[in-house]
């Protein structure tokens, strides 16, 4: 339940944020992320820690490469790798799925409206809100 409410408040801070100033704060995803590694800790001692670490590391790997050759931004990193480390190993592939796929959808549709690119913690903090409402398990059927 804590780890919706730190996934939930990330989200909504960051759709504000990153889609009125196209900024991901620092100040916000720290405080997040050493939440979500101790109330993880908390609940499920090592192998908690343990797979939010490996939720954060996921999440970081997924869009490093895309930062690197100037596809995103680091912000949009760093904030894949908070929401693995709330959700850990299991959820963050289908955090990311989410969100691409959101992404891809709005990012045609600004292409084709001709505006400006796409703030890209939006469609993955609605991607990681619709991973708490649609089971992944729905789709692997």
């Amino acid at each position: 339940m804590i780890l919706d409410g730190l996934l939930i408040t990330l989200a909504i801070i960051t759709i504000w944020t990153d889609g009125r100033h196209r900024k991901i704060y620092n100040k916000v995803l720290l405080p997040i992320l050493l939440l979500a590694l101790c109330t993880n800790t908390y609940n499920e001692g090592l192998p908690g820690l343990l797979n939010s670490l490996m939720g954060c590391a996921i999440g970081y790997s997924i869009l490093i490469i895309p930062y690197k050759v100037g596809g995103l931004c680091a912000g949009d990193v760093k904030l894949l790798a908070v929401f693995g480390s709330i959700v850990g190993l299991h959820l963050i592939i289908p955090v990311f799925v989410y969100g691409a796929l959101l992404g891809g959808v709005i990012s045609l549709y600004k292409m084709l409206r001709k505006q400006r690119t796409l703030a890209y913690g939006v469609p993955l903090s609605i991607g990681a809100l619709a991973s708490i409402w649609i089971p992944w398990e729905v789709f692997m059927k």
